[in-house]
Protein backbone atom coordinates (compact mmCIF):
# COMPACT_ATOMS: atom_id res chain seq x y z
CA UNK A 1 0.00 0.00 0.00
CA UNK A 2 0.65 3.59 -0.44
CA UNK A 3 -0.31 7.00 0.04
CA UNK A 4 -2.52 8.12 -2.85
CA UNK A 5 -0.74 11.35 -2.95
CA UNK A 6 2.51 9.23 -3.87
CA UNK A 7 0.34 7.11 -6.23
CA UNK A 8 -0.88 10.18 -7.82
CA UNK A 9 2.53 11.83 -8.28
CA UNK A 10 3.99 8.39 -9.42
CA UNK A 11 1.13 8.79 -12.33
CA UNK A 12 1.75 12.08 -13.08
CA UNK A 13 5.54 11.59 -13.80
CA UNK A 14 4.48 8.27 -16.05
CA UNK A 15 2.25 10.81 -18.06
CA UNK A 16 4.78 13.17 -18.19
CA UNK A 17 7.23 10.92 -19.81
CA UNK A 18 4.63 9.59 -22.07
CA UNK A 19 3.81 13.08 -23.43
CA UNK A 20 7.40 13.77 -24.38
CA UNK A 21 7.72 11.02 -25.79
CA UNK A 22 4.55 11.91 -27.53
CA UNK A 23 5.26 15.00 -27.84
CA UNK A 24 1.89 17.54 -29.07
CA UNK A 25 0.02 14.12 -29.32
CA UNK A 26 -1.03 13.81 -25.79
CA UNK A 27 -2.29 15.77 -23.15
CA UNK A 28 -3.43 15.04 -19.51
CA UNK A 29 -5.17 15.79 -16.41
CA UNK A 30 -5.24 14.85 -13.24
CA UNK A 31 -7.55 15.62 -10.70
CA UNK A 32 -8.05 15.21 -7.23
CA UNK A 33 -11.22 16.12 -5.07
CA UNK A 34 -10.19 19.00 -2.93
CA UNK A 35 -11.93 17.32 0.40
CA UNK A 36 -9.65 14.23 0.14
CA UNK A 37 -6.28 14.43 1.89
CA UNK A 38 -3.88 12.68 -0.46
CA UNK A 39 -1.88 12.03 1.93
CA UNK A 40 -3.70 9.91 4.53
CA UNK A 41 -4.95 7.99 1.85
CA UNK A 42 -3.94 4.64 1.35
CA UNK A 43 -3.87 2.67 -1.79
CA UNK A 44 -2.21 -0.17 -3.70
CA UNK A 45 0.66 0.48 -4.95
CA UNK A 46 0.77 1.32 -8.92
CA UNK A 47 -2.89 0.77 -9.18
CA UNK A 48 -3.53 3.63 -11.89
CA UNK A 49 -0.56 3.38 -14.40
CA UNK A 50 -1.58 0.15 -16.22
CA UNK A 51 -5.15 1.82 -17.26
CA UNK A 52 -3.50 5.34 -17.91
CA UNK A 53 -0.86 3.03 -20.04
CA UNK A 54 -3.53 1.11 -21.83
CA UNK A 55 -5.56 4.09 -22.85
CA UNK A 56 -2.74 5.92 -24.33
CA UNK A 57 -1.08 3.17 -25.87
CA UNK A 58 -4.69 1.65 -27.73
CA UNK A 59 -6.52 4.29 -27.35
CA UNK A 60 -4.63 7.55 -28.25
CA UNK A 61 -1.55 6.25 -30.10
CA UNK A 62 -3.47 5.04 -33.02
CA UNK A 63 -5.47 8.36 -33.25
CA UNK A 64 -4.07 10.39 -35.86
CA UNK A 65 -4.69 13.81 -34.25
CA UNK A 66 -4.04 13.10 -30.71
CA UNK A 67 -5.73 12.76 -27.17
CA UNK A 68 -6.49 13.00 -24.11
CA UNK A 69 -6.22 11.23 -20.83
CA UNK A 70 -8.03 12.67 -17.73
CA UNK A 71 -7.95 10.71 -14.42
CA UNK A 72 -10.17 11.99 -11.87
CA UNK A 73 -10.47 10.51 -7.71
CA UNK A 74 -13.54 11.34 -5.62
CA UNK A 75 -14.92 9.74 -2.62
CA UNK A 76 -18.71 8.30 -2.07
CA UNK A 77 -19.44 6.99 0.95
CA UNK A 78 -16.56 4.77 1.90
CA UNK A 79 -15.89 4.28 -1.13
CA UNK A 80 -13.24 6.13 -3.43
CA UNK A 81 -13.83 6.06 -7.25
CA UNK A 82 -11.02 6.24 -9.83
CA UNK A 83 -11.79 7.41 -13.10
CA UNK A 84 -9.12 7.05 -15.93
CA UNK A 85 -10.92 8.30 -19.50
CA UNK A 86 -9.61 8.94 -22.70
CA UNK A 87 -10.77 10.14 -25.86
CA UNK A 88 -9.05 6.96 -28.35
CA UNK A 89 -10.31 5.24 -30.99
CA UNK A 90 -12.31 3.07 -28.89
CA UNK A 91 -11.57 -0.69 -27.71
CA UNK A 92 -13.42 -2.04 -30.52
CA UNK A 93 -11.46 -0.67 -33.53
CA UNK A 94 -8.63 -1.40 -31.16
CA UNK A 95 -9.20 -4.85 -31.29
CA UNK A 96 -9.44 -4.57 -34.87
CA UNK A 97 -6.17 -3.03 -34.91
CA UNK A 98 -4.67 -5.70 -33.08
CA UNK A 99 -5.92 -8.42 -35.30
CA UNK A 100 -4.91 -6.70 -38.24
CA UNK A 101 -1.07 -6.84 -36.56
CA UNK A 102 1.15 -8.87 -37.11
CA UNK A 103 2.71 -8.08 -33.54
CA UNK A 104 0.59 -10.41 -31.77
CA UNK A 105 1.89 -8.81 -28.09
CA UNK A 106 -0.26 -9.86 -25.12
CA UNK A 107 -0.63 -6.98 -22.60
CA UNK A 108 -1.03 -8.19 -19.11
CA UNK A 109 -0.68 -4.88 -16.84
CA UNK A 110 -4.61 -4.79 -17.17
CA UNK A 111 -5.13 -7.93 -16.25
CA UNK A 112 -2.77 -8.16 -13.47
CA UNK A 113 -4.14 -5.24 -12.27
CA UNK A 114 -7.70 -6.26 -12.57
CA UNK A 115 -6.62 -9.51 -11.02
CA UNK A 116 -5.60 -7.37 -7.59
CA UNK A 117 -8.69 -5.25 -7.31
CA UNK A 118 -10.72 -8.66 -7.85
CA UNK A 119 -8.55 -10.44 -5.26
CA UNK A 120 -8.95 -7.84 -2.58
CA UNK A 121 -12.98 -7.00 -3.90
CA UNK A 122 -13.02 -10.50 -2.48
CA UNK A 123 -12.76 -9.28 0.97
CA UNK A 124 -13.84 -5.51 1.22
CA UNK A 125 -15.75 -4.98 -2.19
CA UNK A 126 -13.42 -3.71 -4.82
CA UNK A 127 -14.32 -3.10 -8.50
CA UNK A 128 -13.14 -2.24 -12.20
CA UNK A 129 -15.71 -1.08 -14.63
CA UNK A 130 -14.75 -0.89 -18.16
CA UNK A 131 -17.02 2.09 -20.56
CA UNK A 132 -17.31 2.39 -24.06
CA UNK A 133 -17.93 6.05 -24.97
CA UNK A 134 -19.74 6.67 -28.22
CA UNK A 135 -20.94 9.87 -29.33
CA UNK A 136 -25.27 10.32 -30.38
CA UNK A 137 -24.39 8.54 -33.75
CA UNK A 138 -23.24 5.56 -32.20
CA UNK A 139 -19.35 6.43 -32.83
CA UNK A 140 -16.43 5.57 -30.18
CA UNK A 141 -15.27 8.62 -28.67
CA UNK A 142 -13.06 6.65 -26.40
CA UNK A 143 -12.99 4.41 -22.73
CA UNK A 144 -13.95 5.46 -19.32
CA UNK A 145 -12.00 3.06 -16.55
CA UNK A 146 -13.86 2.98 -13.12
CA UNK A 147 -11.89 1.85 -10.00
CA UNK A 148 -13.94 1.09 -6.71
CA UNK A 149 -11.93 0.63 -3.66
CA UNK A 150 -12.54 0.87 0.44
CA UNK A 151 -11.90 4.67 1.48
CA UNK A 152 -8.99 3.62 3.58
CA UNK A 153 -6.59 5.85 5.67
CA UNK A 154 -3.46 5.68 7.75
Amino acid sequence: MTSLSSELKTLDHFLALEQLRFRDKLTYNIELDPDIDGALVEVPAMILQPYAENAIWHGIKPKPEGGHVQVGVRKEGKVLVFIVEDNGIGREQSRALKQASVMKHKSMGMKVTEDRIKAMGRVKGSQVEIQDLKDAAGSATGTRVIIRLPFKTK
